[in-house]
């Protein structure tokens, strides 16, 4: 998730740690106002310090965002969590080395970008408007202006809502992997089954004509009945699990199922006696 860097979303050492990589050191401490920053230090370069405005991740590994005007950029260091150690973005994405018999370099980074440590370490710096904002943000707008190239980014929220416990740090949901993986199940289930409907939504009219039949409305009912219980079966069993197991509620989820399985049998079976009898009637043209 995206979050403004604050003491409650930096997972970082910022104690004054260091990291050396491509002949780059990199020191991530704190200025006099208690602000997050990271000084990149290459012999024969001056100093580049870089204020860490944002966050980007929050579990296995953090990345930072720095501001330079109306852009934010991915700077070169990121932190990995569970190891509790810096490392280069260099190391996290990674690209084939050039022969070096041939002679040849990696291309330099582009032109536009901020140069923070130089040459390969920067290679993984990357402008947050246009790219990094697409993922773990909700209702991203990039807004550049197409004449002057200046960005007016906009989100709905930072990060994404349904992982609003994490933002939180809410242990009851982050400390118990039984309840973390109950709700995940809800999540994806509710969105799949959702689209489930719909499509049967879209499909029913070519299924029963415009004037269904209440057989029609049963199937109806029946999938919408799965696709809600489903999601809420898992959902609610997060609420009290006991001992490694799941809530009572859990019981509702192979209850929808069958609801949501005999929707579809009727949908299929109604499916092929329209697709027979549209044969039957073409061959009886003929």
């Amino acid at each position: 998730m995206t979050a403004e860097a604050t003491p409650a979303s930096v997972r970082g050492d910022f104690s004054g740690a260091t990291l050396q990589s491509d002949g780059v050191t990199a020191r991530m401490d704190r200025d006099a106002g208690g602000g997050y920053r990271m000084t990149f230090e290459r012999a024969g370069q001056a100093p580049r310090v870089a204020a860490v405005v944002r966050t980007v991740g929050s579990r296995r590994y953090q990345q930072y965002l720095a501001r330079e005007g109306d852009t934010y950029w991915r700077l070169p260091v990121a932190y990995q969590i569970e190891e509790q150690r810096w490392f280069p973005m260099t190391s996290a994405f990674l690209f084939s080395d050039p022969d070096p018999s041939s002679g040849a370099v990696l291309s330099p980074v582009a032109d536009a970008r901020p140069v923070f440590g130089g040459g390969d370490f920067d290679r993984h710096v990357a402008r947050w408007n246009d790219n990094c904002v697409f993922c773990h943000n909700v209702a991203p707008n990039p807004g550049r202006d197409p004449v002057s190239g200046s960005f007016a980014t906009s989100v709905a929220e930072l990060g994404v809502a349904c992982e609003a416990c994490h933002g939180f740090k809410l242990s009851v949901f982050l400390d118990d992997q039984l309840r973390h993986t109950l709700l995940r199940l809800a999540h994806a289930h509710g969105v799949v089954l959702a689209l489930v409907v719909l499509a049967f939504g879209g499909g029913a009219a070519a299924l029963y004509g415009d004037a269904p039949p209440a057989a029609a409305r049963w199937t109806g009912r029946l999938i919408r009945i799965g696709a809600a219980v489903i999601p809420l079966g898992f959902a609610l069993s997060a609420i009290s699990p006991h001992e490694g197991d799941p809530g009572a509620a859990v019981w509702l989820v192979p209850a929808g199922a069958l609801a949501l399985i005999a929707g579809l049998v009727r949908a299929a079976a109604r499916a092929w006696t329209a697709g027979s009898a549209g044969a039957a009637g073409s061959a009886g043209s003929d």
